[in-house]
C-alpha cells in the first residue's frame, strides 16, 4: 500500500512537473511572438525634432483708403446764415436773392473801428473757385464748379477778433489796425456762411 502511494505521489509530481513545462514554454513563445511586434512598432515611430520658434512671416496688410473707391469727402456744412426764400430746381442755382443776402449782411455787419457802417461793395453769385480768386487763393470748401455766394465789405472794419502773432511792444501799444475789404462767402443752396475773413 505504501509502495503504490508512493507511486501516486510520483505520478501527481511528475504531472505538475510537466504542467508546469508546458506553462513555461507557453509564456516564452507569447513573448518571442509579442517581440517583434514591439519591434515594428517602435521602429514604425520616427522622432520628430524639437524647432524652435522663428519670427512670424505674417504679412501685415497694407493701409486701405480711407474712402471706399469713387467716394468722395463730405464737403463741411458750413454755419446756418441765410434762411432759402426759394426752392431751387438744380444746383447751379441759389435757394435766395439778392435782397435775402443784403438784409442777412445789414443784420450781421462786420464791427468797424470808428463805429461807422461797413457798406456791402459786391454780391456775386459765382463758382467757388472764382470766390476762392477773389479771396487770394481761400479754400471756400466746395467743388471748384459748385455755386456760391460772394460778398464784399468796405470799411474801417475792425480786426481786433482776430488772433495773430506776437509783435513789438511798441505796435502793441497802439489801437489795431483796421482792414478795409471783409469778405463773406455762402453756400448757394443752404445759405450757410462758409469763409468769412479780412483782404486788406
Amino acid at each position: 500500500m505504501r509502495r503504490e502511494h508512493n507511486i501516486t505521489m510520483r505520478t501527481r509530481i511528475s504531472h505538475l512537473i510537466a504542467l508546469a513545462l508546458l506553462i513555461l514554454v507557453g509564456a516564452v513563445a507569447a513573448t518571442s511572438l509579442r517581440l517583434p511586434a514591439m519591434a515594428s512598432q517602435a521602429a514604425a515611430v520616427t522622432p520628430v525634432p524639437a524647432t524652435t520658434p522663428g519670427p512670424s512671416t505674417t504679412p501685415i496688410p497694407a493701409p486701405g483708403p480711407a474712402l471706399p473707391p469713387g467716394v468722395t469727402p463730405r464737403e463741411p456744412d458750413g454755419v446756418p446764415a441765410i434762411v432759402p426764400s426759394l426752392s431751387a430746381a438744380q444746383a447751379a442755382t441759389a435757394t435766395y436773392t439778392l435782397a435775402d443776402v443784403q438784409r442777412f449782411a445789414v443784420a450781421h455787419p462786420f464791427a468797424t473801428t470808428d463805429g461807422t457802417a461797413p457798406a456791402i461793395a459786391k454780391i456775386l453769385f459765382i463758382q467757388a473757385s472764382q470766390a476762392s480768386a477773389l479771396m487770394h487763393g481761400e479754400s471756400i470748401g466746395r467743388s471748384p464748379t459748385t455755386l456760391v455766394c460772394y460778398v464784399e465789405i468796405h470799411g474801417n472794419l475792425s480786426m481786433g477778433a482776430i488772433s495773430a502773432p506776437a509783435v513789438s511792444s511798441a505796435a502793441a501799444s497802439g489801437p489795431p489796425q483796421p482792414a478795409h475789404i471783409g469778405d463773406m462767402v455762402f453756400d448757394a443752396q443752404t445759405g450757410n456762411l462758409l469763409v468769412a475773413g479780412f483782404d486788406g
